[in-house]
C-alpha cells in the first residue's frame, strides 16, 4: 500500500500520485493504510509479506521520481508530523502485529529536512546511510527495525537512478549501484529492470552483480557484516511466514480452481455494498424515487471507458 500523504495536490502538468494514495490527511492515510494491511494479513492467514511505499513519503515530491531524483523540501518537523506519521502508525509493534508492515520500500528521493541543503550531487535517501540511520533511530521506528523490520529498495534500474549515477551516459555500473544501496541500509534489492552498460540483458547484469557481491563478501569485512545483517532479516521474515521451508506449504491446491471467476453472486454483493448514495438524501429517497428502474427504463452509464457489453445483444 502507498502511505504517501498527498497534502498539497499538484497543479496541472506536474507529477501527482492521485488515487494511488489514501488521501491528503496523514491521520486518515495511516488509519486506512493500517486497515488495508490488516485485510491482507487476514485474507492470507499472515502468509503474505506487506511492504508499504514510498518511505519516508513522496506525496510532496517536486517531480516524477521515476524519471528524475525528486526532492521533498520540508523541515524535519514537517516530515515527522505529515510524511512519517502514517508509517509510524503501521510500524508500532507495541500494539501487537495486527496492521504492522513487514517492510518499507525506501524511495529514491532527497529530503531537505533530513539531508540539509539539497544540491544536484545530493544522494537520494536510498543511497544515504546517514539519513536512513537518522530516521530509523527515531523512537517511533527503532523498535520495529530492531525486531526484524525489512527495508526494500525501490527500482535500482529506474531512469532516475541511471541519470543520477551516470549523467553523461558514459557507463552505468550496476554492481556499484547495488552495493551502494545495500550499504545505505536496504536489505532487499529490487533489480528487476537493472541493466549495466555492456550487458546484453537484465539476467546477465544480475548474475554479474551476485558474483561481485560474493567477491566483496570474501574481501571486505564491513560488507560481509552488512550482508549477514540483511540476509538474517530476510530469513527471519520467511520463517515468520512459513516456519518450514517445504514446497507443500507454498504451493496451492488445484481443488476448486474451476470455480475461479465464477463467483458472480459474490461480485454482485460486493458491488452493491460498495455503492454510495450521494443524492437524494436517504429520507427523501422513497418520495423522489419510489420504484427501482423498470424493464423498459433507459439508464445512462457514464464511465471513462467501457470494455464489456451490457448484454449479449448490446452494441
Amino acid at each position: 500500500p502507498s502511505l504517501d500523504v498527498l497534502d498539497i495536490p499538484h497543479t496541472e502538468g506536474r507529477y501527482d500520485l492521485g488515487v494511488r494514495t489514501f488521501g491528503g490527511n496523514s491521520y486518515w492515510v495511516g488509519k486506512l493504510g493500517k486497515a488495508y494491511i490488516e485485510g491482507v494479513q487476514a485474507g492470507s492467514a499472515n502468509r503474505v509479506a506487506v511492504i508499504a511505499t514510498h518511505f519516508p513519503g513522496s506525496g510532496s515530491s517536486d517531480r516524477q521520481p521515476v524519471e528524475e531524483i525528486a526532492t521533498v523540501r520540508k523541515s524535519f518537523e514537517q516530515l515527522i508530523n505529515v510524511e512519517l506519521a502514517p508509517f509510524f502508525k503501521v510500524t508500532n509493534i507495541e500494539q501487537g502485529q495486527s496492521g504492522v508492515v513487514d517492510g518499507l520500500l525506501l524511495s529514491h528521493i532527497r529530503y531537505q529536512g533530513v539531508q540539509g541543503n539539497i544540491q544536484p550531487s545530493t544522494k537520494p535517501i536510498s543511497f544515504d546511510p546517514a539519513a536512513v540511520d537518522q530516521i530509523m533511530n527515531l523512537p517511533e521506528m527503532s523498535p520495529w527495525r530492531a525486531t526484524g523490520g525489512l527495508i526494500v529498495s525501490d527500482d535500482l534500474g529506474s531512469e532516475s537512478i541511471r541519470k543520477f549515477v551516470d549523467p553523461l551516459n558514459t557507463g552505468f555500473d550496476a554492481r556499484q549501484v547495488a552495493r551502494t544501496a545495500l550499504m545505505a541500509g536496504n536489505d532487499l534489492l529490487y533489480m528487476g529492470n537493472i541493466l549495466a552498460t555492456g550487458d546484453e540483458d537484465n539476467y546477465t547484469t544480475v548474475v554479474r552483480t551476485i558474483d561481485y557481491f560474493i567477491q566483496k563478501y570474501e574481501e571486505d569485512s564491513a560488507f560481509r557484516t552488512r550482508v549477514d545483517e540483511a540476509v538474517l532479516k530476510i530469513l527471519q521474515l520467511k520463517m515468520k511466514i512459513y516456519p518450514a521451508f517445504d514446497p507443500a506449504d507454498v504451493l496451492s491446491s488445484r481443488n476448486g480452481i474451476d470455480a475461479i471467476g465464477q463467483g458472480q453472486a459474490t461480485v454482485m454483493d460486493i458491488a452493491q455494498s460498495a455503492v454510495t448514495l450521494i443524492s437524494p438524501e436517504v429520507e427523501d429517497l422513497n418520495s423522489l424515487i419510489p420504484d427501482p428502474p423498470g424493464t423498459d427504463d433507459r439508464i445512462v452509464i457514464i464511465s471513462e471507458e467501457r470494455t464489456i457489453a451490457q448484454c449479449s445483444n448490446c452494441s
